[in-house]
């Protein structure tokens, strides 16, 4: 896959060296989304059965999935605050 990937884009599908060196604390954020996902999943298992607080479940199990990603990624220092605002700045065709 990345060999396509590199014959189809050519450089611009390389990891720079920042990439690389944050690479191992993302998927360590990625991880700990994980834990807590699972965690939450089992504190909120009877309501995510029930018809109609199924939604409202889900919508927390989704937000403390981002807000564990978020603060373990920042945490970690795999972004800074000054990489998202940098991020949230750009427009979609710069992205």
């Amino acid at each position: 896959l990345r060999r396509a990937a590199l014959r189809r884009f050519g450089d611009e599908a390389r990891g720079d060296a920042r990439l690389r060196a944050r690479l191992p604390r993302l998927a360590l954020a990625s991880v700990a989304m994980g834990a807590v996902c699972l965690g939450a999943e089992w504190l909120l298992r009877d309501a995510l059965a029930m018809p109609v607080w199924r939604y409202a479940a889900l919508a927390a199990l989704v937000g403390a999935g981002l807000a564990s990603y978020g603060a373990a990624v920042l945490a970690l220092g795999a972004l800074t605050p000054a990489d998202l605002r940098a991020a949230l700045r750009r427009g979609p065709a710069e992205r």
